[in-house]
């Protein structure tokens, strides 16, 4: 027994030791203040693709911002939307009911092209045919394109999109739909360089109990601020996300007091990028990485 015991504490210890070293490892890349690539770069590639993401890290963006929904056959989708969207996807026509993912299997997913259709509110934006991948395809992908490029290991910023209103119908269960997302970061190795983000403070919860070493940040469109949506968590976060709006002098200083790193989203002209800086922020989700790493 108490070998058991110990085998567990060096595990528990390595997992720990780990997570500082690679920490340490994204600050010297990134210095202080984090930029990190919403859907990959939204602004210049089209968005959650695998091909959007390797240009992102060409660009030397080192976190990559993504999300994941889930299939009819359980499968792990990148997708911010829980369904196919007309502005974003080819052949895409009438009530979204039709095009929920949960309700298609992944076979029928990746026949649409959600890569070639441009995006008009971001002109600068490079489009190429790409199906919405697996998150177990693009982690394989930017894994070996990292190491292949002689570029820096990326670490992810997962969302994972549930809602209690969502649940069993647009996705499963709050409980199955997180679990899927940790096996895939678990079963490829990249626990360490990962983050969950979430709206829903459930499968942050959920999260937690599967690693209590694994980095967890909460999004938020509180405008009352980040103290009020703090309290909803048992825990506290790594990084508290509000819409930038909301991200005032008082809410970086109170996040600063308590611990906890604050990155707004989604943060695009350089005055605001500037501002969000000025004010203390951890760093930036935003759709322009380029510009922000130039500031």
């Amino acid at each position: 027994m108490s070998s058991i015991i110990c085998k567990l504490s060096y595990r528990k210890l390595f997992s720990i030791f780990s997570f500082l070293i690679l920490s340490e490892i994204l600050l010297s890349q990134t210095g202080n203040f984090v930029v990190e690539g919403h859907r990959g770069a939204r602004g210049l590639f089209a968005e959650n693709t695998i091909e959007g993401f390797k240009q992102t890290l060409k660009l030397g963006v080192h976190v990559l911002e993504m999300d994941v929904v889930i299939s009819k056959d359980m499968k792990v989708v990148v997708s911010h939307d829980q369904w196919f969207k007309k502005n974003i996807c080819e052949n895409v026509t009438g009530s979204k009911k039709k095009y929920y993912l949960y309700s298609m299997n992944y076979n029928e997913i990746r026949t649409f092209d959600c890569g070639s259709k441009h995006n008009k509110k971001f002109p600068q934006q490079k489009n190429f045919a790409a199906p919405k991948p697996l998150l177990s395809e693009l982690l394989d992908s930017l894994e070996q394109f990292a190491k292949r490029e002689n570029l820096p290991l990326p670490f992810y910023n997962i969302e994972i999109k549930s809602t209690k209103k969502g649940d069993g119908k647009i996705h499963p269960k709050v409980e199955v739909y997180t679990k899927l997302v940790y096996d895939e970061i678990s079963n490829h190795h990249v626990v360490t360089r990962t983050n969950i983000q979430s709206f829903d403070v459930r499968p942050l919860e959920i999260m937690k109990q599967l690693n209590s070493n694994l980095s967890i940040a909460l999004l938020s469109l509180n405008v009352s601020g980040a103290k009020k949506s703090l309290k909803k968590l048992s825990f506290k976060p790594n990084t508290y996300s509000p819409l930038y709006l909301f991200t005032h002098k008082q809410t970086v200083s109170y996040c600063h007091e308590n611990g906890v790193k604050i990155i707004p989203w989604t943060v695009n002209s350089p005055k605001k990028m500037l501002k969000m800086k000025s004010r203390g922020c951890n760093g930036i989700i935003t759709d322009y990485p380029n510009i922000a790493l130039k500031l």
